[in-house]
């Protein structure tokens, strides 16, 4: 243990400069809780100022010292101590709220329709509706690659439509097993390769704005059709809050100024604003481009969307292709939420509970959730598929050019 002279002694030290006999000798003036643990502790030795041989020093019995080490101990053990099963709790409880919705949503249909509804739908199921809700995904697909082809070729790296594409499907393999879309964008940051990983993290970034922008946009677009009968008065005020929050973003999109200044007023999400406001200021495009890239993220999510309307009408629930392209909408926004894992249980209580108010039963809802997962994933499957048959990287390797900047645009 570094020791430190004090008073013509050498006193026993932390690193940081903490003097464990009661001097703060630190750089922040802060007194660690441990500190008066270890003070009163009688593992704490002394050298005097001639160099004799350390002695080990009586502990001190006094009801103040043995008062101090408790208050010490409970706060290092409170404050201090790492939680390393903080993130094995959060995890057992996603799991437990997907399987508790989805026990009780089958539960639910078994105790009003009998153990074979779900046969019964299944074996009646259009195949027309259902290869629409089968192509669907595939849209969704191609305007997310051309959007990350566009914005990486906004910071500077260029990469070919095919290379693009493969690297988004493996990236939707990869994001199947993490958490909302984690595993995709890490997967397409790595995957760019040395050199243009910092573009493409800024890539990224603006990405998610884009995408949080069209989502707002298409649920204030659906607010006409039925809303009101889905999701009462409260429901549509919410929605109408949703068109408000993307006519924030496009301005947000047109003026990165304005999420620079928002930034230096929220400390809560500054940093998260002033990223963004960086990012879209690195590669600015015109205004075509802007809208281009806003138009992609709106036909995502609109085709993904889409995809419970197909299922819905694949099994012909009694409700219009709007009320299920609403419902296919709420479904997106509630599996954003951290509830669950990968939305397993909110998806399908999410269309039991707005369907409900149709009319339409527990069964023919839950199935319409369900068969819309399954049809999202085909392009997640070939992503695995490829991945699996690639054995060597791809020979094509990014070229980094200067970010193109338009004339009197900051």
């Amino acid at each position: 243990m570094p020791r430190r002279r004090v008073d013509g002694r050498a006193r026993p030290v932390l690193g940081g400069g903490v003097d464990l006999q009661g001097a703060e000798l630190g750089h922040d003036g802060a007194q660690p809780p441990i500190q008066g643990l270890l003070a009163s502790s009688a593992l704490v030795t002394h050298r005097h100022a001639d160099g004799g041989r350390p002695r080990r020093r009586a502990p001190d019995r006094s009801a103040t010292d043995r008062g101090r080490a408790s208050v010490a101990l409970g706060s290092f053990l409170t404050a201090r101590a790492p939680r390393p099963y903080a993130g094995e709790v959060k995890k057992w409880l996603k799991r437990s709220v997907s399987l508790g919705l989805l026990g009780a949503i089958v539960a639910l249909v078994i105790a009003r329709e009998g153990a074979g509804a779900f046969v019964d739908r299944l074996s009646s199921l259009s195949p027309g509706a259902l290869l629409v809700a089968l192509a669907l995904p595939w849209l969704a697909v191609l305007a997310s690659t051309r959007r990350w082809q566009l914005l990486l070729r906004l910071e500077g790296v260029e990469r070919s439509l095919g290379w693009t594409l493969g690297s988004f499907l493996r990236g939707r393999f990869v994001g199947v097993f993490t958490p909302s879309t984690m595993g995709l964008d890490v997967y397409r940051v790595m995957d760019v390769g040395a050199g243009g990983r910092g573009p493409a993290g800024r890539a990224v970034l603006v990405e998610k704005l884009y995408g949080l922008v069209a989502l707002a946009m298409v649920s204030a677009a659906l607010l006409p059709f039925g809303l009101q009968r889905l999701f009462g008065a409260l429901g549509t005020l919410g929605v109408a809050g949703l068109g408000l929050a993307a006519a924030a973003g496009v301005a947000a999109l047109e003026r990165p100024q304005i999420l620079a200044a928002l930034g230096a007023r929220l400390p809560k999400v500054g940093g998260r604003l002033q990223r963004w406001a960086e990012a879209l200021r690195a590669g600015r495009p015109d205004r075509s481009t802007r809208l281009r890239l806003l138009g992609l993220g709106l036909a995502t999510h609109a085709a993904t969307a889409a995809i419970f309307a197909a299922t819905g009408a694949a099994l012909g629930v009694n409700a219009s292709p709007a009320e299920l392209a609403i419902v296919g909408n709420a479904i997106i926004l509630a599996t954003l939420l951290p509830l669950s894992v990968g939305g397993v249980g909110v998806r399908e209580g999410t269309a039991v509970a707005l369907l409900a108010t149709q009319g339409v039963g527990a069964g023919d809802a839950a199935l319409l959730a369900f068969l819309g997962y399954l049809c999202a994933q085909p392009p997640a499957l070939v992503g695995g598929l490829w991945s699996t048959l690639r054995r060597e990287p791809p020979r094509e390797t990014p070229r980094v050019v200067a970010a193109p900047r338009v004339p009197g645009h900051a």
